[in-house]
């Protein structure tokens, strides 16, 4: 194991913390309705802060979770 790779993450594995490139990443809140479970769930970084935002397929709406 090198010293990039975190403990406990085999090579080859995605780690919780890279989530950028891994899942869509956009510099706005998304107002578009997604049409594949793939579009349901984005990072958006704005400025020094990165939210999470999950579609809600039962309310037809965006939430957001701010990430640390």
């Amino acid at each position: 194991m090198n010293k990039d790779t975190p403990s406990g993450i085999l090579p080859g594995q995605q780690h919780v913390l890279n989530i950028e490139g891994f899942i869509q990443t956009l510099s706005a809140a998304p107002t578009y309705t997604p049409r594949r479970f793939s579009e349901q769930v984005v990072v958006v970084v704005s400025g020094g802060s990165k939210s999470l935002y999950v579609y809600d397929v039962t309310n037809a709406l965006w939430r957001q979770a701010t990430l640390v």
